[in-house]
């Protein structure tokens, strides 16, 4: 659905001020969103929430990928919980479980649930993330991990 790519970049030659902010440098990391176009019909929601996952895949700071996907599902939760005014959270949770060939008893509540393990950490923690993977146990770990080697997410 979406792939991220990232490019270099001189901030001199776009123009761009390295003068203020916490810019260092006139190289810079460009990371550019590419939205397959078979998916140019879904919504703003549903895009956010499948550039989550890939952010949480390809720069999570999970072990594993199993571990990143949790992380990647967390953040939906915490996108769709902010941005979804119609009850729709869980159906594009649900949709981008399926989307990623996960098991589809990982759930939008649990997601949720383990999201508020560190109530100062409003997209997830790594407290969260333990708790999560601790509640899922190592056998469904191990089938998150299996059905995301089948796929061509990082």
């Amino acid at each position: 659905m979406v792939r991220l790519v990232e490019r270099e970049i001189s901030m001199s030659e776009m123009s761009l001020n390295t003068d203020k902010g916490n810019v260092e440098g006139d190289k810079q990391t460009l990371i550019e969103v590419q939205l397959n176009k078979d998916y140019a019909h879904a919504s703003e929601e549903t895009v956010k929430a499948a550039t989550f996952m890939e952010t949480a895949m390809k720069y999570g700071n999970g072990k594993t990928k199993a571990e990143r996907a949790l992380q990647g599902l967390m953040l939906i939760a915490h996108s769709v919980d902010i941005d979804v005014e119609y009850g729709r959270e869980r159906m594009i949770f649900d949709n981008l479980v399926k989307h990623y060939g996960l098991p589809e008893d990982l759930s939008y509540h649990d997601a949720k649930r383990y999201l508020k393990a560190d109530s100062h950490v409003y997209a997830g923690s790594e407290k969260g993330l333990e708790q999560w993977a601790e509640a899922l146990g190592a056998e469904k770990m191990k089938e998150i991990e299996t059905a995301l080697q089948a796929t061509s997410i990082s």
